[in-house]
Order: C-alpha cells, then structure tokens, then sequence
C-alpha cells in the first residue's frame, strides 16, 4: 500500500500529466518516470474502462518484480469501470505490448505540498516477516554491543529508493520528511530510539594521488567539485575550508584511522562508520559525476534521482551503557 495515514508534515497533489492511448502492438520499454522536482515522488495512472488484451503494467525494484494486468482489471465486473495504480517514481516498470482493444490511461505525477489540510503518512504498512518490523530492537541491540564503534562512529545505511534532487536548490533535511516505504520505517526506528539522523549524498575521491587509502565523504548537499583535487593538500585544504562543516570524511570500522599523512585538524572531521543495505562497491555508488542522467519518458537536465544515505549518529559505549543503565 503506497500511502496510510500518519503524522507526516506533508499533504500530496496529483497534478494531470498526460492521456495515453495505446492500441495493437503498443508498448513501452522498461524506465523510470522522468523526475519533475525534487517533491515528486511518484506517479498515479487510472486505467479508463476500455475493453484490451495485454498491455499489462510490470513493476521492478530491487531483485522484486510485480504485474499489474490492466486488462483484467477493468473488466472484472459485469458493469464498465476503471481501475488505478500508484507507485513510486524511481521504481522501474514497462508497458508490455497491447495485443487487441485500446488500453487508455490518464497519469498523474504525485507531489508533496507543505501545509497540509490533512496530515498524511508516505509509508507501506509493513507484512508479516518484514525485517523493519524488528529493526528498532535490532538496532538497539547493535548499540548494546561493546565491540561496536566502541569510541563512537556512524551507521550509514544506504536508502532503499532514489531520491529527486535538484542540486541548485534542495535541502537534504526537507528530503528526510519525504522518505518513502522502507525508508521511512527505517528513520522511525532510529527516532523511537532517540538516535540522531541526518540525510546524506556519499562521494568518493577518485582521482590518482598520494594517497594510500579510499576516500569516501559524507556531505550534507549535492556537490560539485569534491573530485577535482589532484593531491592530498588539495583534498585537504577542501575539506578544511570550502567543505568545512558540510562534510565528513569516513574510513570503514573496524579498520584503523589511515595511516597517511593527513593534516591534525582534519582528524576531528575522521569518523568510523559501519555500512548497511550496500556491498562494498554499492557503498560508492554516488562517486562524483559532472553530467546528469536521462530518465526514460522525457530527458530532464535539472533534477535527478540521487542515493542517499540514512546517517546515524553513535556515542561512545560507554556514555551509551550510561544512557540505557
């Protein structure tokens, strides 16, 4: 279920987008919609009862594949009626090909307004055998372990969906009251917990320098010039000066602080961090890019669907044995 009711600070609009008549032989590839601001975050389509063979919806995201068979569905009843689907935005799904008849759809984009006359609730209610359903408890236990972070870190967990953003404008914490599903539940969890979180966008440095180690940073916002340091002064007087306070420098516990030769003070922006829901080449999927990416039903240069990361902020052990002594 794409949407319950709930505390959410957002209310939703469906604004018209376009009428699609698709006739024998009709399809379309698999893509995801095109993203048209960063508060889209999804895609209603209302099949009109027109009678067709084929012409099925099919969703994929993350290894799951699910069919929505239009032709079925407006014409399950003796009587003439329409038939909806709402999905999420960065969800890929295709239009199989229409076999006889004239499958007619109208498609609205969904968005998030502020100011809701109706508070709503962007989540998924959760099924039997849901993981989520017990990651407060699991995460709880996670911090009760004395070898975890034992002086304190980060928990990143990599989100499930992809998020609109437009890189001259969006703020990563308005972002944070938009989560989707799994992510959603996820950030609740963290909250019951009293944990602090923050959304952000993971690069890495790629270019060929003196250093011997992979550097991955955090950063608050879409940036664009994180790569362009050709050696370490420049990636640390970045880091120090146009980053400051806007970033964190991360190296994977339970491996030691690099042994390089990195300026003192950018020590205090180092932090462990312990990843989650990504491989190990997952975990730099955000690697810097100059160029943005075209999305399947219309080409779209301002915004773009972007990974990001749920950030967990964890205290020493011993000051968390004292909190939950």
């Amino acid at each position: 279920m794409l949407l319950r009711g709930g505390d959410s600070e957002k209310s939703i609009k469906a604004q018209l987008y376009k009428l699609n008549v698709y006739g024998p032989g009709s399809f379309f590839k698999a893509h995801v919609d095109t993203p048209r601001g960063d508060n889209m975050f999804g895609s209603l389509v209302v099949v009109l009862p027109t009678k067709h063979e084929g012409g099925s919806l099919v969703f994929r995201h993350r290894g799951q594949e699910c069919v929505f068979d239009t032709a079925a569905a407006v014409s399950s009843e003796a009587t003439p009626h329409g038939a909806f689907v709402a999905f999420f935005s960065d969800v890929e799904h295709e239009v199989l090909e229409v076999k006889s008849g004239y499958r007619v759809t109208l498609t609205y984009n969904l968005y998030f307004v502020d100011h809701p006359k109706q508070s709503v609730n962007l989540g998924v209610a959760p099924a039997a055998g849901d993981p989520l359903l017990d990651v407060a408890s699991a995460m709880s236990e996670l911090l009760a372990t004395p070898s975890v972070l034992p002086k304190g870190g980060l928990l990143a967990f990599r989100l499930w969906h992809k998020y609109p953003i437009t890189p001259s404008k969006t703020i990563l914490s308005d972002v944070s009251k938009c989560l989707k599903g799994a992510d959603k539940r996820l950030k609740e969890a963290c909250t019951s917990l009293s944990l602090k979180t923050s959304l952000k966008i993971l690069y890495k440095y790629q270019e060929k320098s003196d250093l011997d180690v992979e550097v991955a940073c955090l950063f608050d916002s879409y940036e664009t010039g994180f790569a362009k340091h050709s050696h370490v002064d420049g990636l640390i007087y970045g880091l120090l000066y146009r980053y400051k306070g806007k970033c964190t420098l991360t190296y994977d516990f339970p491996e030691e602080y690099p042994d390089v030769d990195l300026n003192d003070r950018l020590i205090k922006y180092t932090k462990p961090v312990l990843w989650f829901n990504a491989s190990k080449n997952e975990q730099r999927i955000n690697q810097f890019q100059t160029k943005y990416m075209a999305y399947g039903n219309e080409a779209q240069l301002d915004t773009i669907y972007h990974d990001l990361y749920l950030v967990v902020e964890v205290q020493p052990f011993e000051e968390r044995a004292e909190s939950t002594a």
